[in-house]
């Protein structure tokens, strides 16, 4: 399994905060046609494929198997932090052979108009209409690589998600355990208490 992005809050009140979810090899995972298994992606090179600023090519730059292949990052948004429905996504991306879907989470984005291997680049963005889950969440991309013959197959995305944070709201305690309430000093005088009692006895 490759790394996680994690997402953090400098501060419990940060706004504005980016991380960076860009295609790269080690961090990303590509899916093969047909299967269900997700393997860590490599970085990958061809001489036809034009270069998207700040993010790396992933694939094979030779041959690979003919079909949809599966791209994805995982997002860790653990942090308690984290205003989870407060998400924007900005990307732009070129493919090999053409991109069919996208989705961040259970929203799906919008990949229009299709961008190949060497031509412009498309570039989509905005709110996210299902909030972040709390914990594990995947960037996840479809893309075909098209017949008649195997051939180099890629993905190169430039992706960054905007996010705001929030103090984590306090735990609160239960009406039917008024033990909660009593902190540390009230234990240490209900031992210190039971201890006196114990001395009386004896």
């Amino acid at each position: 399994m490759a790394q996680a992005v994690t997402l953090s809050c400098p501060t419990p009140t940060s706004t504005g905060v980016t991380a960076n979810l860009s295609t790269a090899g080690g961090l990303w995972e590509t899916q093969q046609p047909g299967s269900a298994t997700w393997t860590t992606a490599a970085a990958a090179s061809n001489g036809n494929w034009v270069a998207v600023p700040g993010a790396a090519w992933i694939g094979d730059g030779a041959t690979g198997a003919l079909g949809d292949w599966g791209y994805r990052v995982r997002i860790d948004a653990s942090d308690p932090n984290i205003d989870l429905s407060s998400a924007t996504l900005s990307f732009s991306y070129r493919a090999d052979n053409t991109m069919l879907s996208a989705s961040l989470g259970s929203t799906s984005l919008n990949v229009l108009p299709a961008a190949t291997h060497n031509g412009p680049s498309a570039t989509s963005g905005g709110p996210i209409a299902t909030p972040l889950a709390s914990g594990t969440n995947y960037l996840t991309a479809l893309v075909n690589n098209e017949p008649p013959n195997a051939n180099p197959y890629g993905l190169a995305m430039q992706a960054s998600l905007t996010f705001n944070c929030r103090a984590a709201p306090a735990v609160a305690v239960p009406a039917n355990a008024p033990w909660a309430l009593v902190g540390m000093g009230g234990l240490l005088a209900l031992g210190a208490a039971f201890a006196n009692r114990r001395r009386k006895r004896s």
